[in-house]
């Protein structure tokens, strides 16, 4: 189960990797989502997530982060 897990989530991350820049930025977003969920699953289920997907994933909050802070009253 967790080797399985674990190749859904290399193959999720090599597919957001290599997304077009110009593709629709709902379907990225549900991908990542995903991703993240994915991640979170093999995490607790005490896999060895693939390095690609924990860059990805980190990107992708770090992201997220920083956005909550634009809407911060200064």
């Amino acid at each position: 189960m967790i080797e399985t897990l674990r190749i859904h989530v290399r193959t999720l991350a090599e597919e957001i990797r290599d997304l077009d820049p110009r593709t629709d930025a709902g379907f990225r977003a549900e991908r990542m989502s995903r991703l993240v969920r994915k991640v979170q699953e093999l995490e607790a289920r005490g896999g060895c997530v693939p390095v690609l997907a924990v860059s990805l994933v980190r990107g992708h909050v770090d992201a997220d982060i920083e956005d909550s802070f634009d809407n911060m009253p200064v």
